[in-house]
């Protein structure tokens, strides 16, 4: 780990007007720098002092609060100044400490020192940088759960189980007149069997777990005027896309996001399927192609009193989970329309409504979430929200699947190799290692003063 000598600053608030501005100290020389520009001594931790903070140009009324290392965020001496929030006012305050000795912190260099001092392990801290940006309160929920430390004490667990068996290998193979060879593979296999079963269970986690992190991609998609631009409205609960009784309003998708029982559904109106000469219709409907094969639920809309197109869309749609969607259900007799697509479709999910009817939307909606999200869903577990992580367990999960597949044809130091590059897998999750370039890639992606 590297020697962190220089003491970092930052504005560890969004840049712009606000009511308060922090700006944040990290390292040795914090606590000197702070005194320097402080008019009263702010020596006892944790403690808000509120007086004059000088420089060369103001002398701000604000706060002053000292965290005594390892007692803080990044386990160093950290001090925060919080005055006004004018964006003038907080440069000031960094300026002066840059004068004083400090240095401008790099993107993420805060969190990057928790990790190095061991306050955070580094799937901590990118499971942080989940919960800073989460757009729904799934993913703020999952990416918390993350931080608390439940995955890196299961994660450590899996590398203690795979140090267990290496120590067997290695007793074994150094004392063969006291250990039986077969007897210890033995013991080996159940350990490597269970431990599989609980990675999968942690692999599976991350198609929900991407779900969570990016949203569920819904893709409305049908012939034109079949009111696909009013389903998207609705479901919105806005005026996003253009409505007329003019086909093919939509030449470009429309995109735009909700959220519904805490998931976040990110909705696509894509142009209508049909034959055109039209050149940017024609752009406009190979751009629907490729929005349905990004995907995660395809909606066929429909108009209720004319089904000519929908083999076409069915076939276009084939490989793909969908809810086919008959709209304008207030010009028909629904009860009877409904009898009818049962008998005519089976096998498929399908809702009848009218795009005008605030309750059909919210039918809608519901069908949505049964159909993208499983009712063993459960956000007090852990989840895979990282692709990092899914490939690093993805990685052990082979490695370890290899080293059963050998244990009963080779020697025993053969198998330890299997098991030796699992171990690396699991441990570069928690940070363990030589990974400096992932380390730094990682923590480039942070803001500044964080």
């Amino acid at each position: 780990m590297e020697n962190n000598e220089k003491t970092i600053v930052a504005i560890a608030t969004p840049i712009g007007s606000a009511g308060v501005g922090i700006v944040r100290l990290s390292g040795e020389k914090s606590l000197s720098i702070a005194t320097k520009m402080f008019n009263k001594n702010i020596e006892q931790p944790r403690y808000m002092y509120l007086g004059k903070i000088k420089t060369e140009k103001l002398d701000e009324h604000g706060f002053v609060v000292y965290f005594k290392a390892p007692h803080s965020y990044t386990g160093e001496d950290v001090v925060e100044f919080q005055v006004h929030g004018g964006i003038m006012i907080v440069n000031e305050i960094v300026k002066q400490c840059l004068q004083l000795g400090a240095t401008m912190a790099e993107r993420g260099e805060f969190t990057k020192r928790a990790f190095m001092n061991g306050k955070l392990s580094l799937n901590e801290a990118e499971s942080l940088m989940d919960y800073i940006n989460a757009q729904s309160n799934a993913e703020l929920i999952a990416s918390k759960n993350l931080i608390n430390g439940a995955f890196s004490t299961q994660i450590n667990g899996f590398i203690d189980n795979l140090k267990d068996c290496l120590a067997q290998i290695n007793v074994t193979l150094d004392y063969p007149e006291h250990d039986d060879e077969l007897k210890t593979a033995e013991k080996i296999k159940a350990l490597l069997e269970n431990l599989n079963r609980a990675i999968d269970k942690l692999i599976d986690s991350y198609n929900y777990g991407r779900l969570i992190k990016n949203g569920i991609n819904v893709c409305l998609v049908g012939q034109p005027n079949v009111g696909k631009s009013s389903i998207m409205n609705g479901l919105m609960n806005c005026d996003v896309a253009i409505v007329t009784d003019i086909a093919g309003t939509t030449t470009d998708a429309i995109k735009d996001s909700y959220i519904y029982k805490d998931m976040r559904f990110n909705i696509v109106d894509t142009a209508g399927i049909r034959e055109s000469e039209n050149a940017i219709e024609k752009i406009g409907i190979e751009r629907t192609k490729q929005n349905i094969a990004v995907s995660d639920l395809v909606l066929g809309v429909f108009d209720c009193s004319d089904l000519a197109n929908l083999d076409a869309i069915l076939s276009e749609t084939n490989d793909k989970k969908r809810l086919l969607v008959f709209n304008k259900s207030d010009l028909i007799n629904q009860h009877k329309f409904e009898e009818n697509i049962k008998k005519t479709l089976k096998n498929e999910h399908f809702i009848v409504i009218s795009a005008k009817n605030s309750d059909d939307i919210l039918r809608l909606k519901e069908k949505i979430f049964e159909i993208t999200v499983s009712k063993e869903f459960n956000l007090d577990a852990s989840i895979i929200l990282n692709q990092r992580h899914y490939e690093l367990l993805n990685s052990a999960r082979q490695n370890i699947s290899r080293a059963l597949d050998n244990i009963d044809f080779v020697t025993l130091d053969c198998v330890a190799c299997d098991i030796m590059d699992a171990y690396s897998a699991l441990s570069a999750i928690v940070g363990y290692g030589d990974i400096e370039d992932i380390i730094d890639t990682i923590f480039s992606k942070f803001c500044l003063g964080k």
